[in-house]
């Protein structure tokens, strides 16, 4: 287990536009505030697309699971919430690890792991907490040959 304490800082708010990419549209959002550490507290709106991957099954690896190939969907989609982290390397990229909830016209139900591809189709609103004392890190795991999180005390 890893934690480490700290508070909310500065809170930054967006508007991302039809075509705009979830993913980076979030990314450049931090680096234009120059915010490395931080929470997503609420994003939701509308999808042209949206690409997620979920947790599968797979034998003879570390905790026998690891994600599936991206689903991809087509819209219109609402995207119904938006949950994650933002992290960085050592190197300053940041990397968020973010999670979406949807549904479709007819009401069904999905989820998982944000990828690219995922688009806004009119328009994606939301915030995100800066955090403080709190280095927010991904850094590899040589067993899993994956980038993991990895949070500090500062």
């Amino acid at each position: 287990m890893y934690t480490a304490c700290g508070s909310a800082g500065r809170i930054v708010s967006f508007k991302l536009s039809p075509g705009d990419d979830l993913e980076q549209g979030l990314i450049e959002v931090c680096k234009k505030y120059d915010l490395k550490n931080g929470v997503i507290l609420s994003a939701f709106g509308s999808l042209q697309s949206a690409v997620v991957k979920n947790v599968i099954a797979i034998p003879n690896v570390k905790y026998n699971a690891g994600y599936g190939a991206p689903i991809e969907l087509t819209g219109p989609i609402e995207l119904i919430g938006t949950t994650g982290v933002i992290c960085h390397t050592d190197e300053g990229e940041i990397l968020p690890h973010i999670h979406i909830t949807l549904s479709d016209h007819s009401g069904r139900g999905y989820g998982g792991h944000l990828c690219p591809g995922t688009r806004v189709k009119i328009t994606v609103e939301g915030a995100i907490a800066e955090v403080d004392g709190i280095n927010m890190r991904k850094l590899m795991d040589t067993e899993r040959n994956i980038l993991v999180f990895r949070p500090e005390q500062m």
